[in-house]
């Protein structure tokens, strides 16, 4: 994988890696904490995950578990309710308009 802008050779080794990487962004006066994958498009071909308004240590074990099944082989679909994504409740994917791509995913769409 090739940089394309910035300096993170940390991110793009622990893709190269672990097979992707998750950012993580902590909750200001205005915005919800949330996180995203990296790498799961350009290693697997699956979109990106992202989640919103939870701790970042729990944003960190969501997206590390679904990135886990995409590497596994799962692709997960939105609109589905997944009861079997955490222990006590549903999860279900919604796909980002993509008028909102850049303000959320734009540091990785410069990098991959």
């Amino acid at each position: 994988m090739e940089k394309a802008c910035g300096d993170d050779d940390k991110l793009i080794n622990d893709i190269e890696k672990f097979g992707f990487a998750v950012i993580l962004i902590e909750a200001t006066n205005y915005l919800p904490s949330f996180g995203y994958t990296v790498g799961l498009f350009a290693k697997y071909n699956h979109p990106e995950l992202i989640a919103f308004g939870l701790s970042t240590k729990t944003l960190h074990a969501i997206l590390n578990t679904g990135g886990e099944l995409v590497k596994e082989g799962q692709v997960l679909k939105t609109e589905i309710c997944y009861s079997d994504f955490f222990e006590n409740g549903d999860a279900q994917f919604l796909a980002v308009d993509p008028r909102y791509t850049r303000d959320y995913f734009g540091y990785v769409l410069c990098l991959l």
